[in-house]
């Protein structure tokens, strides 16, 4: 009797295409507004590029850029990484894993399918009806039904299958005018990698090259003329043991999707000659090491791209475009391999590094010709050279979080996506920023708690306590701060070996946003006498400058300067360093860079008297720093200080948000194989009481302990209240509480 494989089908709301972090963060909100969601997934571990297969660490803004400042990600991303830092400090990729199945579990509108990959739609008109899969080793089959679609699948199936116009390989620079660009259009794209590791077994371990692999041997040791395979690192948690580098690349004249299992044996064929040369080539002490991991599939970067409602390019990037439905933000270098990968002698990257982070506008997911389908992942509209940014993992988790809550909107408002960013884009946007995911520039609406009256038993005025602690000028140092109108003199502290100068430049940057030092204002000098601890101000007046400056020190080996290792939220100071990898280039001028500027972990001893962290920060609207720091910051010797919120009438109140700081450290948190001494962020709060004032006097209305999340939702006893107070007992280790913003509910 001939049998079947049943087909199971089943209705949602919200139908995610592709378990990578954006669509993880796309089901997650779109669960938590009430959607039924469904995730499905052609793996059997989630992450996609960041899975337990391929172990790729979720990188963000805060890497491979210079002067892209507290601009870690927020959002269910910011979450997930926070979770994964507190239950994973080690950066096991197996226990990252269970952060993101529990992140899903979590949510009782989600449901999961994996190992099911999508092979079948079913249309009406211009709308997806259903999306088809088969599922691995269950022998069902699955057609999901839904009102809105979201394809994160990488290769942009659905997309595709749906019948939507897509980009493939590099576009010319007539195209769209970008200088990165190639002169003549070609179909090379970003190249795939193969992850592997390998062990030391402290016993010799036997190895021989593999029969198929062979013919490749010649190509392999010509590639070698201009390609390095690295030693390892001993006692380094991610270069313990050799292993693969993100330039391993293969497959350069093959289609990324219809070629994948060629690209897949050419990898194959690359990696063992790599361990051949590691194996039994004299630069190595590797007799004891054998392969350990090899993953069973490649980690891509670029295959197809949806051509949505707006395609995001070069100069959107570089000029760092203002988009009125911006939903998103990048800040990654445009970071463009070698088309050829390690085959190639061209240069093995570039990375054009930007002046500060870029917006993303909510059009680049809206999937032309389709009205019910939004992109997500790396197959969202943007050209070959935007993607070189825009497809670093906690980008796309900011854009994947995006199109799950606008996903809600479209069932509250029975509309299509791009009727939601044309109709509707204020209130996707404010819903995001209520979801912690900041939008440049964009503050949160008013509210009752934007009128209340704000204060706190203390606030840091702008002077840090004297060290002892110098520092010689021995090369060029720079340091950004805020600074108000009216207050144009900061004091330093120096000692030098010699009457001398000190030569000092002013800067500005060009953006509210930036920090680097973009506009430069004036070049002072001021004599410092010899064999003595002295003051110095630096003189910013009869300058244009707004909310921030940024003041290079010119070297001067006769002098030095006291400094200390605490962080200050939006302060920050740079060294000057020579470009010795001569792979970072200007996005201005397209040229290589001669130097860079790479952030220290210390400060100068200042003092800047100001109001800049006052309590009035609590309720400015901002949830993060856009030009000032927008955050209240406590004096240290107040312990356990205080903040005391009193409304205009009294309240009936159920709850309050309290959004933390974890943008002090802007350290490219790794999420893998990079371990942490601490499992939490220091500067987040984690004791504190919260009371309310009723029939004229305090009760106690909440006690939080343990916290080490930025965004806390807190329900109190509900009552009606003309004042909270939130006292602040201790932090995770910060020696000053900081607060982003408080909200009631």
């Amino acid at each position: 009797m001939k049998r079947s494989v049943p087909i199971i089908k089943k209705k949602f709301d919200l139908v995610v295409c592709g378990g990578g972090m954006p669509g993880i963060c796309a089901a997650i909100q779109g669960a938590r507004k009430g959607l039924k969601t469904a995730l499905i997934h052609n793996r059997g571990v989630l992450g996609g590029n960041a899975s337990p297969e391929i172990r790729v660490h979720v990188c963000g803004a805060t890497g491979t850029s210079e002067f892209n400042l507290y601009s870690r990600e927020g959002g269910i991303i910011g979450e997930l990484l926070i979770e994964n830092r507190h239950r994973n400090p080690q950066g096991n990729v197996y226990l990252w894993h269970t952060v993101l199945i529990d992140a899903l579990e979590r949510e009782e509108n989600c449901s999961v399918f994996l190992n099911t990959n999508i092979d079948a739609i079913h249309m009406e008109g211009k709308r997806i009806i259903s999306v088809e899969g088969s599922q691995c080793g269950s022998e069902k089959r699955f057609c999901l039904c839904g009102d809105i679609f979201i394809d994160d699948t990488g290769d942009g199936t659905v997309g595709y299958l749906a019948g939507a116009d897509y980009m493939y390989g590099r576009e010319s620079k007539a195209v769209w005018g970008e200088e990165i660009a190639p002169d003549s259009a070609d179909r090379g794209v970003l190249l795939s990698s193969l992850p592997f590791y390998s062990k030391d077994f402290h016993r010799p371990m036997h190895y021989e090259l593999p029969e198929f692999v062979k013919d490749e041997g010649e190509r392999f040791r010509r590639a070698l003329a201009c390609r390095t395979v690295p030693d390892r690192i001993p006692n380094d948690a991610r270069y313990d043991g050799f292993r693969f580098q993100w330039y391993y690349e293969a497959g350069s004249d093959k289609d990324q999707i219809r070629d994948n299992e060629e690209i897949v044996r050419e990898h194959q064929k690359l990696l063992f000659h790599i361990w051949d040369y590691i194996k039994h080539g004299s630069h190595y002490d590797a007799e004891q090491f054998d392969l350990e991991y090899i993953s069973p599939v490649l980690g891509k970067r670029e295959s197809r791209r949806l051509i949505g409602e707006y395609i995001l390019k070069e100069k959107d990037i570089a000029r760092q475009t203002e988009f009125y439905d911006a939903i998103a933000y990048g800040g990654w270098s445009i970071d463009l391999h070698a088309a050829g990968g390690f085959f190639s002698d061209d240069l093995i990257n570039k990375h054009y590094y930007l002046r500060g982070i870029y917006q993303i506008p909510f059009r680049c997911c809206c999937v032309q010709g389709i009205d019910n389908l939004m992109a997500a992942g790396r197959c969202l509209s943007v050209s070959h050279v935007a993607l070189g940014t825009v497809r670093i993992m906690s980008t796309l988790s900011l854009i994947g979080q995006a199109c799950g809550m606008a996903a809600f909107l479209c069932g509250k408002y029975g509309k299509n996506p791009s009727e939601i960013g044309r109709y509707y884009i204020e209130e996707l946007q404010q819903e995001l920023q209520l979801s912690d995911q900041g939008i440049v520039g964009l503050k949160k609406a008013e509210s009752v708690i934007s009128r209340a009256r704000i204060s706190a038993t203390s606030f840091f005025k702008g002077k840090l306590q004297h060290t002892g602690k110098w520092r010689r000028l021995e090369v060029e140092k720079g340091f950004v701060f805020p600074v108000v109108p009216g207050k144009s003199r900061m004091k330093l502290f120096f000692k030098a070996d010699a009457d001398t100068f000190l030569t000092y430049q002013i800067y500005r940057p060009s953006k509210t946003e930036n920090y680097g030092p973009d506009i430069r204002l004036a070049k002072r000098q001021i004599v410092v006498g010899g064999m003595n601890e002295t003051s110095v101000i630096l003189d910013f007046s009869g300058l244009e400058y707004e909310k921030k400056l940024f003041v290079v020190l010119e070297k001067n080996n006769n002098l030095s300067y006291e400094s200390t290792d605490e962080f200050i939220n939006g302060i920050r100071m740079f060294e000057r360093q020579e470009n010795a990898e001569g792979t970072y280039f200007d996005i201005a001028t397209f040229k290589r860079k001669e130097y860079l500027w790479e952030k220290v972990g210390y400060l100068p001893v200042f003092e800047y008297e100001s109001d800049i962290y006052a309590p009035q920060n609590l309720n400015n609207g901002y949830i993060r720093n856009y030009g000032y720091p927008n955050l209240w910051l406590s004096e240290i010797e107040d312990k356990q200080p205080e903040i005391q919120i009193e409304f205009e009438k009294a309240l009936w109140l159920s709850g309050i948000e309290v959004t933390f700081d974890n943008l002090s450290d802007d350290f490219d948190y790794d999420t893998l194989e990079c371990v942490y001494e601490s499992n939490v962020w220091e500067c987040i709060i984690k004791d504190y009481d919260v009371y309310g004032y009723e029939d004229k006097k305090w009760k106690m209305a909440a006690s939080v302990r343990n916290n080490y999340q930025r965004k806390n939702v807190v329900y109190i006893q509900k009552g009606k209240y003309k004042k909270l107070k939130i006292k602040l007992l201790e932090t995770n280790g910060s020696r000053r509480f900081g607060i982003y913003d408080i909200a009631v509910f």
